[in-house]
């Protein structure tokens, strides 16, 4: 069986950080499903203009896909 490191998603001072895998694209949605922001290649995403309840999806580089819910303050 394949184990799949699952990724470690936080934020920090408005700042998404994705830890334990290489995201290929990090999808940031409203609660509603609207997409709010999108990056392609990075592990890093400025939230700062953002506040409230967001999903997060992070696509890696081997084709797995995450999604958690966030917290922005």
């Amino acid at each position: 069986p394949v184990i799949v490191e699952e990724p470690n998603i936080k934020v920090t001072n408005k700042t998404l950080i994705i830890e334990n895998i290489e995201a290929s694209e990090i999808n940031v949605y409203s609660i509603t499903g609207a997409i709010i922001e999108s990056v392609k290649n990075s592990n890093i995403i400025d939230l700062s203009h953002l506040s409230g309840m967001y999903i997060v999806k992070v696509n890696s580089i081997d084709n797995n896909s995450f999604s958690n819910k966030i917290i922005i303050q």
